[in-house]
């Protein structure tokens, strides 16, 4: 059975996207959010999301996390600042390869934020100790032991963070988007933190790839509409 275009009315063969609504993405994405990467030959945009940002304050690293669906791929992307200098990671998925999706929007313990305020306040404890001894009485230890104990409570407060993590899993292999640089020190240094369509993104991700690999092109238009 013949397919005709929405748009003008020109017959399409099976799976073939009018030109016409190519040359509308085209300009929705000047006009609006860029496409994360060039598409292909018909490669439409569906579904763009601000998903996370990813900072760190040793590395003076900030950049933001940006994950595209489109009818061919999955496309994520990172871009920001390190040391003014410019910072990007970007990877991409055919959404066939794709098998499954885990998003975690959550917190985590940091202990960069827990270190530091240690070292603050154990500097604040050496000079409050060098101006005024408060062990001397009983009442001025009891005092420092209740100062201290508050402080840690607030300090261990304190470092409890916003987290967020996402992978995807392939046919062939895992891979986890989140993930910067190697080894422990790199790992703990950068905090990745939810973005503004993170809690959107976890409800329709899942979604919207499972109904462009079981239906196709068929569905651009329903997911582009909500």
């Amino acid at each position: 059975m013949a397919k005709f275009c929405n748009q003008c009315g020109r017959p399409l063969a099976e799976g073939e996207i009018c030109q016409c609504r190519q040359q509308m993405e085209k300009a929705a994405g000047e006009k609006g959010t860029p496409n994360l990467a060039a598409l292909c030959e018909k490669e439409v945009p569906i579904k763009q999301y601000h998903i996370c940002n990813a900072r760190s304050r040793i590395c003076r690293l900030w950049q933001e996390g940006r994950i595209q669906i489109t009818n061919k791929r999955i496309i994520f992307h990172l871009s920001g600042c390190c040391w003014n200098k410019k910072a990007i990671s970007h990877t991409e998925f055919a959404i066939d390869e794709v098998e499954g999706i885990s998003v975690s929007n959550g917190v985590s313990f940091r202990t960069w934020d827990f270190l530091l305020g240690f070292i603050i306040g154990a500097i604040v404890l050496i000079i409050s100790c060098a101006a005024g001894n408060p062990f001397r009485t009983r009442t001025g230890i009891f005092a420092t032991l209740i100062v201290l104990l508050v402080y840690i409570v607030l300090l261990l407060l304190y470092a409890m963070k916003p987290s967020f993590s996402i992978r995807i899993m392939t046919k062939h292999t895992s891979d986890e988007l989140t993930h910067i640089g190697n080894g422990r020190i790199a790992s703990s240094a950068i905090e990745f933190l939810p973005g503004g369509d993170t809690d959107v993104a976890a409800r329709e991700l899942g979604a919207v790839i499972l109904d462009v690999q079981k239906l196709g092109d068929s569905v651009v238009e329903k997911w582009k509409a909500d």
